[in-house]
């Protein structure tokens, strides 16, 4: 992505508009406008807004066949990365939070494109060389963000609920703050949004919301790190989305019924 050229395609405007708005009326491309004006207003290093321009165009290109129910996942990297850098949202203007967004899925999603090795490579050694490709093309930083942010491969004798709870604890205890940040992000866009999937199953939803449900109060002790950096304002942002997405989850869970087995199943 040229970010130059995206802000020269759309108004200082869409800066002003909800997430949702943008996503709906103006689907990916107002996205990569929204990104592009974010970027520019957060930093004004032509390294860093050139970085930026590229994780997007490799996050971009490794998920262009990927699709989470009814939208490109590239519109779900956009997001995180507006959500990070947003006045409106939790206005972090780390340097490395661009490339983190827009590659956060990338290890976990395509490993092996991303490392560039062959197809039969154990999925560990190629998450592996990915993360040192990142830090080779980009910086460690942006590595050991996305590292921390790629949830886990599956180990025997767990549950991939109890990985993923286990490593979301693992996050906001050890983490760096980029990584704790950009997981709000994404945790954000997932739990408020997914749950508007027009193709999921009653299953699906219930999976979902039992998951989302019980991350939630893990990932709000994050916010209580002294040395986070977030503002006061975009601290009471990311309450209230975590009052939000557990809201979402109890009317998943309520409407469905109550169904305990998914808290154990893979």
């Amino acid at each position: 992505m040229n970010i130059q050229k995206y802000v020269a395609k759309g108004s200082e405007a869409i800066l002003d508009l909800p997430i949702s708005v943008v996503t709906q009326e103006l689907g990916t491309e107002g996205l990569r406008v929204r990104y592009a004006h974010e970027v520019m207003r957060a930093f004004d290093d032509t390294e860093i807004i050139e970085m930026a321009g590229r994780a997007h165009s490799i996050g971009s290109r490794l998920h262009r066949a990927d699709r989470r129910s009814h939208e490109p996942v590239e519109n779900h990297l956009l997001r995180g990365a507006i959500r990070v850098l947003s006045l409106n949202h939790l206005d972090y203007k780390d340097p490395f939070m661009p490339a983190i967004m827009m590659l956060h899925d990338a290890p976990e999603d395509h490993p092996h494109k991303l490392a560039n090795v062959r197809k039969n490579t154990e999925e560990a050694e190629a998450r592996t060389r990915a993360f040192g490709r990142i830090a080779t093309n980009f910086a460690p930083e942006v590595a050991e963000g996305v590292k921390w942010m790629t949830n886990p491969l599956p180990q025997p004798g767990k549950t991939s609920l109890a990985l993923y709870l286990e490593h979301g604890q693992e996050l906001v205890t050890h983490g760096p703050n980029r990584s704790v940040i950009g997981k709000f992000a994404d945790f954000f866009d997932n739990g408020t949004g997914i749950f508007w999937s027009r193709k999921a199953t009653p299953e699906q939803f219930m999976k979902w919301a039992h998951k989302y449900i019980q991350l939630v109060p893990i990932l709000e002790k994050g916010l209580l790190r002294p040395d986070l950096g977030l503002s006061e304002r975009a601290v009471r942002y990311a309450e209230a989305q975590f009052k939000l997405t557990s809201q979402h989850c109890a009317r998943v869970i309520i409407k469905h019924g109550v169904c305990a087995d998914f808290i154990s199943r893979p």
